[in-house]
């Protein structure tokens, strides 16, 4: 991953854990962070 992208994944990880809804239309980080976020709070 480059800086970008994991500034995006960050982004979608503290959307997830601040209570945003999924949002299709993010980059692919943003839906990537959102996804592992939300699998971190389900185990």
């Amino acid at each position: 991953m480059n800086i970008i992208t994991d500034m995006y994944f960050e982004m979608g990880r503290l959307a997830f854990l601040s209570g945003k809804p999924f949002c299709k239309t993010e980059s692919w980080a943003w839906r990537q962070g959102w996804k592992v976020a939300e699998a971190e709070v389900l185990t």
